[in-house]
C-alpha cells in the first residue's frame, strides 16, 4: 500500500443530520446505512429511487414514515463525497504513477462513486478498482 486515507461514519452522519433537518424526524446509525446501501449514490442514476423509512417524530415523540429520494440522499452526502474525492486526490498525488487506485469501505457502495471521481479529476483517475 503506498498511500491511504480513513474517513469514518462520515456518510451515516450526513444522512441522520439531513433527515433531522428537513423532517424532523430521527432515525439511527442502522436506518442510515441502509438508505445509504439502498438509495445512496454519488452520482445521479437513469431513474429516480424512492425509499421509506421509519424514526420518532422530534415534535410530537411519535413513530413517523416518510418517504426519501435518492435525489434528496445524494445532496446530503455531498460533503462526506468531497472528503473522499480530495482524499483520493491527495493519496494520488503521493503515488507514482503505475499503481491502479482502490477504493474500500462504504464509501465505495456509493454508485458509481468511480464515474463521480473520474468526471471530478479527468486524466490519472481514469481507471477505478472498487472491493465490495
Amino acid at each position: 500500500m503506498i498511500a491511504a486515507a480513513k474517513i469514518r461514519g462520515a456518510d451515516r452522519r450526513a444522512i441522520i443530520h439531513h433527515i433531522q433537518r428537513k423532517y424532523n424526524l430521527l432515525i439511527g446509525e442502522r436506518t442510515a446505512e441502509l438508505i445509504k446501501i439502498t438509495i445512496g449514490s454519488a452520482y445521479p442514476g437513469n431513474e429516480i429511487q424512492t425509499m421509506e423509512i421509519k424514526g420518532r417524530d422530534l415534535v410530537a415523540g411519535v413513530p413517523n414514515t416518510i418517504e426519501i429520494s435518492d435525489e434528496e440522499i445524494r445532496e446530503a452526502l455531498m460533503e462526506p463525497v468531497r472528503q473522499v474525492v480530495e482524499s483520493v486526490r491527495i493519496a494520488l498525488e503521493r503515488t507514482p504513477p503505475k499503481p491502479l487506485p482502490v477504493l474500500a469501505g462504504g464509501g465505495a457502495i456509493l454508485a458509481p462513486t468511480s464515474t463521480f471521481c473520474s468526471m471530478k479529476k479527468r486524466g490519472r483517475l481514469s481507471r477505478w478498482r472498487t472491493i465490495r
